[in-house]
């Protein structure tokens, strides 16, 4: 099975909401090098999933949290990498 079918199969069925998201508006349009499954996983941990992967990363993350970050550093290394200032909310 193919990274991407991976990710597809893991976002449909734990997080349909952020794949509805993505499928609409400017994001929908944004980085097209990405599926909308990959930019469901980003969307995902800018939103609110970033607490339970940074937390799994200091103990031992279960299966699908572990799917959840492999699946995430994939996508991130398709990205081009940022060029200028970063500011923190």
């Amino acid at each position: 099975m193919s990274r991407n079918t991976t990710t597809h199969n893991y976002v449909t069925k734990r997080l349909p909401e952020a794949l509805r998201i993505v499928q609409n508006g400017g994001y929908a349009t944004a980085h097209p090098e990405l599926t909308s499954a990959e930019k469901a996983l980003v969307y995902h941990y800018t939103e609110d999933g970033y607490d339970a992967l940074n937390a799994g990363l200091h103990g031992n993350p279960t299966a699908p949290l572990a799917a959840f970050g492999q699946g995430l550093a994939a996508v991130l290394s398709k990205l081009p990498p940022h060029v200028g200032r970063l500011l923190a909310e």
